[in-house]
């Protein structure tokens, strides 16, 4: 019979296969769990946030001003859709999240300023423009980090495409395009 060894642990086929199956309902719960935790996290497509931007303004940019004594001017264009597919929304609320983190913690920004206008037939546009510091004072490192690859990330899986850039003044300016609906 062969022994495992693995410094104090010693494993033969037989208990392996006792541990195995004294953790499979658990591993199996653990399992079901998650799934059910992942398809209520995935929006159907189907599914519309019916005030995106009431949403946002309520929930993110009041809170976020309150907390992080940040003055944000929002610009939102007539074309801009009332609606939105859920998804989109639930990305686009998750990236608007982390660039104004960005801008507050990254740029020391005290002041943001976001636009949504609507870029193409098919496509959003959303532009967010703080005072702080950009990648000329700081180094384009700046524009290298955790968050900036996690927003690129999130923006790519709904198919659209993130620029982060020197803006006016000194400034940092995040450009993204989401697509109305997944490529």
């Amino acid at each position: 019979m062969a022994i495992l060894s693995f410094g104090e642990f010693e494993l033969s086929p037989v208990a392996s296969r006792r541990k195995a199956a004294d953790r499979r309902p658990s591993t199996q719960e653990l399992l079901h769990a998650l799934r059910h935790f992942l398809y209520e996290l995935r929006a159907d497509e189907d599914d519309v946030d019916v005030d995106f931007v009431g949403r946002l303004r309520k929930n993110l940019l009041s809170r976020f001003q309150d907390q992080r004594q940040v003055r944000i001017r929002v610009s939102v264009a007539r074309s801009w859709p009332r609606e939105l597919p859920a998804s989109t929304s639930a990305a686009l609320y998750r990236v608007l999240e982390e660039a104004l983190n960005n801008a507050r913690l990254h740029g020391r920004a005290d002041e943001i300023t976001l636009r949504l206008q609507v870029a193409f037939p098919d496509a959003l546009e959303v532009i967010v423009t703080d005072n702080g510091n950009s990648a000329n004072e700081l180094g384009e490192s700046r524009f290298r980090g955790v968050g900036t690859l996690g927003l690129r990330d999130r923006v790519n899986a709904m198919g659209g495409d993130l620029h982060v850039e020197p803006g006016p003044a000194g400034s940092t300016r995040v450009r993204l395009y989401f697509p109305l609906r997944r490529r």
